[in-house]
C-alpha cells in the first residue's frame, strides 16, 4: 500500500530556491523520503538585480537541510505509527476480575493481541471506584503502551465523589473506542408481592424510606439509576451499596434487599432461574435478547434511561495515528461473528460507535445528562 504525505515550500529569499517538495512514502514496512528542488527562474520584470548570481550547491543544500530535518521528523512519526505496537501494551482495569469491565477489557486485549501479534496484558488495579487505575494511566506516557478500560463511574461520576482527584477525566485522557454498552435492568426479589413497575411504585409510596435497593457501590451505574428511578417515580428508596453488583444480587435473591438495577450479565442467569423477577429495562427500546421485558417508560415511569458502558482511553498526548489504529483494530474485531456474539451474550451490544470522536461526544452528553442526578444523590467519597 502506498501512503504519501507531502509539503511544498515556496521561495527561500536567501537562496532563491523555489518549489521545494518534501514527501514521505510508505511501501509496506519501507519508508522513503523524497526531496525535490529547483532554482528560481529569472524574472527581470520584478527583479531589482539585473544580474542575479546562480545558486551554488552548498547554499542550496544548506537551505534544504532545515526542511529535510522537518521531513525526517514527519517520517519518524509516520514510521512509529506504522510499526505500533513493537512491544507489550498494558490495559489497566479498575476492578477485580470477573465483572463486566474486566470481561470487556479482556475481550479487547485478546482481540488486539491476535490482530497485532503483540501482547495486550490486562492489569487489574482495583480500588477507590476504579480511580486508582485511572490515576496510574493518567501518569503514564502518551505513547500507546498504557491504556485504560473504564466506566462512567470514573469518567463521569468520580470528579463529584473525590474532591482531591489527581486527574481530570476530560483533560487527561483521549477517548479510543467504546467496547460495549447495555441497559440497566430492574429486578425485585422473587417472593416480593410485586409483578410490575406500578406495583413497586405503589409499595414504595405506601412505605417511604423502607424499600431498599442494592448497588455495586456508591457512584456506580446501579446506584445512580436507582436514584434516577426514585426521582422520576416520586418515591423514596434506601440505597445499600455493596462491593460489586454480584454481591448485591445475592442479597436481592435472598430477600435481604428488595430490588436493584444491574446489567444482564449479572442478572440474566438469576432471572432465568426464577431467583429474581425482572420488571423493566432502563432503555428507550426493549432488548433483543429479552423482548418480553418492557421498558421503564412502557411500564409507566418516564425519563429513566441508563446505560452501563465500558470504553478504552489513552493518556493525553497519545498520537492520533495510534489512537486511530487501536480503534480500527477493535472495529475490525467487533465486526466478526465470534466477537459480536460474545458482546451480545452479556447484553453489551445496545450501542456501538465507529470513531473516537463519537465516544468523546457521547461522554460529554452523558456528563451533562447525569450532572443533576449525581448532585442530588450526594455521592461523596471523601
Amino acid at each position: 500500500m502506498w501512503r504519501r504525505r507531502a509539503c511544498t515550500i515556496r521561495r527561500d529569499a536567501r537562496t532563491d530556491v523555489a518549489m521545494v517538495m518534501i514527501s514521505t512514502f510508505s511501501i509496506g514496512s519501507a519508508h522513503i523520503l523524497l526531496v525535490i528542488y529547483r532554482p528560481l527562474a529569472q524574472n527581470t520584470r520584478h527583479s531589482t538585480n539585473k544580474r542575479r548570481q546562480p545558486m551554488n550547491r552548498r547554499t542550496a543544500l544548506k537551505s534544504l537541510g532545515a526542511w529535510g530535518a522537518a521531513a525526517c521528523a514527519m517520517r519518524t512519526g509516520l514510521a512509529q505509527a506504522a510499526q505500533y505496537p513493537t512491544h507489550a501494551v498494558q490495559v489497566y482495569v479498575g476492578t477485580a476480575p470477573g465483572g463486566i469491565t474486566d470481561y470487556m477489557g479482556r475481550l479487547f486485549a485478546q482481540c488486539l493481541s491476535q490482530r497485532t501479534s503483540q501482547s495486550f496484558v490486562v492489569q487489574n488495579h482495583g480500588g477507590a471506584s476504579g480511580t486508582l487505575a485511572a490515576a496510574e494511566v493518567a501518569r503514564s506516557p502518551g505513547d500507546g503502551y498504557t491504556l485504560l478500560a473504564t466506566t462512567p463511574t470514573v469518567m463521569i461520576v468520580a470528579p463529584h465523589m473525590y474532591h482531591s482527584l489527581s486527574f481530570s477525566p476530560a483533560k487527561d485522557f483521549v477517548p479510543v473506542c467504546l467496547l460495549g454498552a447495555g441497559p440497566m435492568v430492574l429486578v425485585v426479589n422473587a417472593s416480593l408481592p410485586v409483578h410490575s413497575v406500578a406495583d413497586l411504585v405503589a409499595l414504595a409510596r405506601a412505605k417511604p424510606n423502607q424499600i431498599a435497593y442494592a448497588s455495586g457501590g456508591t457512584g456506580t451505574a446501579a446506584h445512580l439509576t436507582g436514584e434516577l428511578f426514585a426521582k422520576a417515580a416520586g418515591i423514596k428508596l434506601v440505597h445499600v451499596p455493596y462491593k460489586g453488583d454480584g454481591q448485591g444480587a445475592i442479597d436481592v435473591m435472598s430477600g435481604q434487599v428488595a430490588m436493584m438495577f444491574s446489567t444482564m450479565n449479572v442478572l440474566g442467569p438469576q432471572i432465568k432461574a426464577g431467583r429474581v423477577r425482572a420488571l423493566a429495562v432502563a432503555s428507550s427500546k426493549r432488548m433483543a435478547s429479552a423482548p418480553d421485558i418492557p421498558t421503564v417508560a412502557e411500564a409507566g415511569v418516564k425519563g429513566v434511561e441508563s446505560l452501563a458502558w465500558v470504553a478504552i482511553y489513552a493518556p493525553k498526548g497519545t498520537p492520533a495515528d495510534i489512537v486511530a489504529s487501536l480503534n480500527d483494530q477493535w472495529q475490525a474485531a467487533r465486526a466478526t461473528p465470534e466477537v459480536s456474539n460474545q458482546i451480545a451474550s452479556v447484553a453489551m451490544d445496545d450501542v456501538a460507535f465507529k470513531t473516537p470522536a463519537e465516544l468523546a461526544s457521547f461522554q460529554k452528553s452523558e456528563m451533562a445528562r447525569w450532572s443533576d442526578v449525581i448532585k442530588a444523590s450526594g455521592v461523596e467519597a471523601n
